[in-house]
């Protein structure tokens, strides 16, 4: 399970086939196993967003797949997820 807070900032966040939603400060959601999360992007061309998220797995997922096994990359952005973030 995933639950996530915005610190600061607006985000555009989109699970499943559910439709996008717009999250502000103080807002937070919940992702269960197996959800698929599409989009966390900055709502914002000014304003820095700031997002703490908090992921409840057992041990053993992270003692055999390293903090990899965390998240799961779509096809179509493997490309950015490579990208080193500045």
């Amino acid at each position: 399970m995933i639950s996530g807070v915005v610190v600061s900032g607006t985000t555009y966040n989109k699970m499943n086939d559910e439709p996008t939603q717009v999250f502000e400060v103080g807002e937070s959601w919940y992702e269960m196993p197996g959800c698929h999360h599409r989009v966390s992007m900055n709502a914002s061309d000014t304003k820095k967003l700031v997002l703490h998220a908090n992921f409840v797995k057992e041990s053993k997922v992270i003692e055999e797949g390293g903090f990899a096994a965390l998240v799961v990359v779509d096809e179509e952005y493997c490309d950015i997820a490579s990208t080193p973030s500045h």
